[in-house]
């Protein structure tokens, strides 16, 4: 009968220091995919982002294909369209980021996107652009703002909603 007492309390100092090796349980925060470039939160240069984003130096496309794409040496050098949310993404192979203006309504498909870019929503109307995951759950959607520059973490992004 000593037997049981003994097997709990080794049974018990088992379970409490397995708990403790775990640590205390966290919650997850959502972290934040786009921030507007006012709020001075700091930026990566595009030679930087495109290093940390040069995992096989390969050029960052979308599918279906934006209605123009080009390249601008700073994260905001570049003018958005009346009707187009503009988005740019650090390109390893170039050293300067790659601009691709979405027109159409559409999903776009995100390949090769990696880094901190921007994006600027100079679209009219009263649409909602929404960033997915690779799960296509929604990361953040918002409303044309008039082309104000935000600054996006590319990263979880596999997909955009420009409508």
């Amino acid at each position: 009968m000593h037997t049981k007492p003994r097997a709990l309390v080794l049974i018990g100092a088992v379970v409490a220091s397995v708990l403790a090796l775990a640590g205390p349980a966290t919650a997850q925060t959502k972290t934040s995919v786009r921030e507007p470039a006012s709020r001075g939160v700091a930026a990566l240069p595009a030679s930087t982002a495109a290093k940390q984003a040069s995992l096989l130096a390969v050029s960052p496309t979308i599918t279906p294909a934006a209605r123009r794409v080009r390249h601008v040496s700073t994260i905001g050098g570049y003018d958005c369209p009346s009707g187009n949310l503009c988005v740019a993404v650090p390109d390893p192979t170039t050293s300067d980021y790659k601009v691709f203006d979405l027109f159409a309504c559409n999903l776009y498909s995100l390949h090769n996107w990696h880094g901190t870019g921007s994006d600027r929503d100079n679209q009219t109307g009263n649409v909602v652009s929404t960033y997915y995951d690779q799960n296509h759950v929604g990361l953040t959607s918002f409303t044309p703002n008039g082309g104000e520059l935000f600054y996006v973490n590319w990263e979880p992004v596999w997909y955009i909603r420009n409508c």
